[in-house]
């Protein structure tokens, strides 16, 4: 293979697939950083939808308990006020259901007959106005009033001639039940908190000490968050009853944050999840789609690299088939000369690329080639051509262009000619037919009339130089045949 066919084997495939190397294993690069990036945000996304299941699963519960509160309440304003042992039954029921550690039967006045046969003055309380309120709900207190226990609370009306209220009392240490059923780790920490940020209760690996000097949960980590975010941006966001998520970064932790309502009243579920925990995640969640990714990128190189190395093969065979193919459609079928597409396309690209270089073209005519015809046969006619054909090839170098442009009629380019050596050519060529003969048996002498001219003395492109090699042909016959003049020659001579 040539110097020029592996330049141009490495400019078409080798460094193409160099090339292609490179863009794949940046874009791989890039690939795996905006995968990390989005691998992060379904993550987050992911964290958020969780705090948002924990939020409703809390709520559920709380609905659930509500249920039973109102049932309750409903039986109550069926009741007479002066029904009271059955309504302390009520209450006692209610604080055994188990959803509950404490109830009462709150009067209008203040009165209650509260769960353990107890009975005392809840006007006084700072959340009376709101037992006092048509509508139910829960509400988080510090301090019951009555255990000196955090609870949430919640009053449900009770109708009818019994009036007043019906209190249950749900602890905040039983959300604690809720982190058996979390899949998180040891170190992620659950706030139920209100919307400013309020701490009802703190679960799992929650660190108090950190909040200890401050009054909210958004105050604690004021100072924390990362990205422009603001205790005052969440309090907007919890206010329109919005989730979402944000980090906080400081020399002990990096953590992430997700938050959720809790629909039955003003609350937020709060989730603080390890950055480390969140990273595992991501790799996870990364390592399949990048194992699958690097396959998938050695076995496309390894397809590109035997595809490469299969299309050279493929480009060598089909050069020399083409090279075989263009022979074949360059070549004259009877004498294997170069047909006359060929000879006139081959001159010319000759002549075109050497301008400088003196050549010598021939025109030559068998003499009395019809009378060949008609009195020895035509297939006699094709054995002169075809025998003149191979001695052609035999007598001048492979260099020369040499052709059949005609019948009878052949064309022969002779390159690099010096000028003491154009006559000793020509008369090479004349002399090539006084010994032409032609049969086994019977020798036929053919005879040919040849008309030279010299490039670029006698012309300086190829249809200039075939008109005058023609116009010798001319004089050649006009001379008597069997000869050979060149182009300017007078048309009688020796």
């Amino acid at each position: 293979m040539g110097g020029k066919n592996v330049r141009t084997i490495t400019i078409t495939w080798i460094l193409p697939l160099i090339l292609l190397f490179v863009t794949a294993v940046i874009m791989l690069l890039r690939y795996s950083a905006v995968s990390r990036e989005n691998a992060r945000r379904q993550i987050e996304r992911e964290h958020i939808a969780q705090a948002e299941d924990y939020s409703l699963y809390f709520e559920e519960i709380m609905k659930a308990a509500l249920k039973i509160q109102t049932g309750m309440a409903g039986m109550a304003s069926d009741l007479g006020e002066n029904q009271t042992s059955v309504l302390e039954s009520m209450v006692e029921n209610l604080s055994q259901s188990g959803e509950f550690y404490l109830a009462a039967y709150c009067k209008a006045d203040g009165t209650a007959m509260i769960s353990g046969q107890r009975k005392q003055n809840l006007s006084e309380l700072p959340y009376f106005d709101k037992l006092q309120q048509d509508k139910q709900g829960y509400f988080f207190v510090a301090d019951d009033g009555i255990t000196g226990e955090s609870a949430l609370v919640s009053a449900c009306p009770v109708e009818g001639s019994a009036g007043g209220s019906l209190v249950v009392y749900y602890s905040p240490k039983k959300i604690k039940e809720l982190m058996n059923k979390m899949g998180y780790d040891l170190n992620t920490a659950y706030f139920l908190t209100d919307t400013e940020g309020t701490v009802f209760g703190a679960y799992g690996a929650a660190d108090s000490t950190q909040l200890a000097d401050y009054d909210t949960l958004w105050n604690g980590w004021e100072g924390y968050m990362t990205d422009g975010i603001t205790a005052e941006m969440i309090q907007l966001r919890l206010k329109n009853r919005m989730s979402g998520m944000f980090y906080i970064k400081s020399v002990e932790s990096f953590k992430m944050i997700c938050y959720a309502p809790v629909r039955i009243a003003d609350w937020y579920w709060v989730m603080s999840v390890n950055e480390s925990y969140v990273q595992n995640q991501i790799n996870r969640q990364l390592k399949a789609a990048q194992d699958i990714l690097w396959r998938l990128f050695v076995a496309v190189f390894v397809f590109l690299v035997w595809a490469g190395v299969l299309n050279i093969i493929m480009k060598v065979n089909g050069s020399r088939r083409n090279r075989d193919l263009q022979e074949k459609a360059d070549s004259d079928l009877l004498t294997g000369l170069n047909n006359k597409v060929a000879t006139e396309r081959k001159i010319r690209e000759y002549l075109q690329e050497n301008p400088g270089s003196q050549s010598i073209l021939f025109v030559l005519d068998i003499d009395n080639f019809k009378k060949i015809n008609d009195t020895m046969g035509h297939a006699f006619g094709d054995e002169v051509l075809r025998t003149l054909g191979h001695r052609l090839k035999v007598e001048f170098r492979m260099s020369d262009i040499i052709g059949r442009t005609g019948g009878d009629e052949f064309m022969i380019l002779m390159k690099n000619i010096l000028d003491e050596n154009i006559l000793t050519q020509g008369k090479k060529v004349e002399n090539f037919f006084r010994n032409f003969k032609v049969g086994e048996h019977v020798k036929y002498v053919a005879t040919a009339s040849i008309g030279g001219a010299v490039f670029p003395r006698d012309a300086k492109d190829f249809e200039s130089l075939y008109q005058a090699a023609d116009r010798a042909l001319y004089t050649a016959k006009k001379r008597g045949k069997n000869q050979l003049a060149f182009c300017h020659e007078p048309e009688e001579g020796a």
